[in-house]
């Protein structure tokens, strides 16, 4: 095993395993309707970029590799094989693919952002728990990677911002549009927050995908 393993590393691999459960939830969902095309695209995604880590414990997998390089490679297989199989989702299934991925991003954000309500026991969702409790399940990088700045929250509002997009790599590798993915994020997003009730609401305001310097996001008390 790997001479350190601390409990920022079994975080972030929670989180490597969350953008995979939501792969796996496009699959299931595309597979329904469409059949078992799905699967072949799945396969195919598997082939090129890896296998889901799935149940595989952190301390199973690392073995004797350096802990840095094993999370950030298991960030780049996780985040562009999910962008491959959108990719290739769309071109196959056209419109009818794009609604029915983001509607699957939002469902699947709710599910997560009411685990989290519990999992966290939070009591009082304001803007700044919202955040908080968002920052332990969406993927944003390596924490070393430090593009996300955050104001000074209020009971009223708080403003998180990324100086950076460490998700596009992964979209270009996989062929897929900028503006879609950033779009499919933010409605995982908009449903983690919903699943953490009706007293903060959230909207993404900018987005470099769209030319803006930085990305932000706004968490508003409803």
């Amino acid at each position: 095993m790997s001479s350190f393993l601390g409990p920022i590393h079994y975080w972030l691999f929670s989180k490597i395993k969350l953008v995979e459960d939501r792969e796996n939830a496009i699959i299931k969902v595309f597979s329904e309707k469409f059949g078992d095309d799905v699967n072949t695209i799945a396969k195919d995604a598997r082939a090129k970029y890896g296998e889901p880590v799935g149940d595989t414990s952190l301390d199973q997998m690392i073995g004797d590799s350096p802990i840095h390089g094993f999370l950030n490679g298991r960030i780049t297989a996780a985040e562009t094989r999910e962008s491959y199989v959108l990719s290739e989702l769309i071109k196959k299934y056209g419109t009818d693919a794009n609604s029915l991925a983001m509607d699957t991003a939002y469902n699947h954000g709710l599910e997560t952002g009411k685990r989290a309500l519990k999992e966290y026991e939070i009591e009082d969702v304001n803007p700044e728990s919202a955040y908080r409790a968002l920052q332990n399940f969406f993927l944003d990088g390596m924490p070393c990677d430090h593009v996300t700045e955050v104001d000074q929250p209020s009971e009223k509002a708080l403003h998180g911002r990324h100086t950076d997009c460490l998700h596009k790599p992964y979209w270009d590798e996989a062929g897929i549009a900028g503006s879609f993915m950033c779009e499919y994020l933010a409605k995982w997003v908009d449903g983690f927050i919903a699943g953490l009730g009706s007293s903060v609401k959230y909207k993404r305001i900018k987005s470099i995908i769209k030319g803006d310097t930085h990305c932000e996001d706004v968490f508003e008390k409803a």
